[in-house]
């Protein structure tokens, strides 16, 4: 015989603990997707019901607030690395330590400004997942076009080769990597904003569509290959360039990392692509935490960490054992290993 439903009131955390002993998370997912005013609902359904959906809202809330703290913490992590970078520009004694001190403020503060505004989407219930989620990547690309033009000069900066072109393997300029690094970003943003991830590409059967394919591949796939092009030719040029540096570890993950931001699309996409049809391209809730946190530790690092190790030398402090000195190539280049 089925036990009655409690007396407390439907919504209680009392009437979701009843909803989960006598229903499986299946059977609530459907009764959560049913109409409210549903004639065939029984009265013990309704009440399960009504307590399953507040329990819902409470969740995704609670999701929201988890995501709202991790961004919110590499936001005041990079301002921070961006103030001590002001410090450092003043203190500096050279023009060989100021150019590094105010590229790294200039990265730090528009990316924390970056995650302040990602903050903001987050706390806004009013959007719906897939809107958030379109709505941060979005501030995510704007951000990257912008500070990978200041981040990659900071990069060459330290490599600082004398010829240029000696160990180049794709760039003669600093300027030719800069525009490289400008259109990985914009093809990367083609892909995930122009077809949301690539994942309307069926019909609503579950057929494929071919022209709602080809618009994927074109718009899609293609760009995302083409900024994942731009992206191996910079870090094979990069780990070229710099490979005489000594104890250079450190200063190499600053952009091999780089690697991070493509895998962390790519399980996006995936993650859409067997439920695109039935939850109508809505994302899932973990792919987007995932994101916030895989992205903020890799900005956290490549750009607030990369700061960090460049305000050190200028107090003349190293951080993890490596010093953030310029390399100077000696007169000729020398030759490959």
């Amino acid at each position: 015989m089925q036990r009655p439903a409690p007396a407390s009131a439907p919504g209680t955390d009392a009437g979701f603990l009843y909803a989960r002993k006598e229903y499986n998370v299946g059977v609530l997912q459907k009764l959560i997707e049913r109409p409210t005013d549903d004639p065939t609902l029984t009265e013990a359904e309704k009440k399960v019901q009504a307590a399953a959906l507040v329990a819902e809202k409470e969740l995704l809330a609670m999701q929201r607030l988890t995501q709202i703290f991790v961004v919110r913490c590499v936001g005041f992590f990079l301002f921070s690395v961006a103030v001590l970078n002001t410090f450092a520009f003043f203190e500096a004694g050279s023009l060989q330590e100021r150019v590094p001190c105010a590229l790294s403020v200039v990265v730090n503060l528009v990316a924390a400004m970056h995650y302040r505004t990602i903050a903001a989407i987050r706390a806004d219930a009013t959007m719906t997942l897939t809107l958030s989620a379109y709505a941060s990547d979005a501030t995510r690309y704007g951000e990257w076009l912008i500070t990978l033009v200041f981040l990659t000069r900071k990069i060459y900066y330290y490599i600082n080769l004398v010829p240029f072109a000696a160990r180049r393997e794709f760039f003669l300029s600093v300027e030719t990597a800069v525009v490289t690094a400008v259109a990985m970003v914009a093809l990367g943003a083609l892909a995930r904003l122009g077809t949301d991830e690539m994942w309307d590409w069926k019909k609503a059967d579950g057929k494929t569509d071919g022209r709602r394919a080809a618009l994927c591949v074109a718009f899609g796939w293609v760009p995302f290959l083409g900024s994942l092009t731009c992206m191996i030719l910079l870090l094979v040029d990069m780990t070229n360039a710099s490979y005489p540096m000594e104890d250079a570890v450190l200063f190499r993950s600053f952009f091999l990392l780089w690697m991070v931001y493509p895998a962390v699309a790519l399980l996006s996409v995936a993650s859409r692509q067997p439920l695109g049809c039935a939850l109508n391209g809505r994302p899932p809730t973990g792919a987007n935490m995932l994101k916030d946190l895989m992205y903020g530790l890799a900005d956290a690092w490549t750009k607030g960490v990369f700061g960090l190790w460049t305000a050190h030398a200028v107090f003349g402090m190293g951080l993890f054992g490596s010093t953030a000195a310029p390399y100077a190539w000696p007169s000729p280049s020398p030759p490959a290993p």
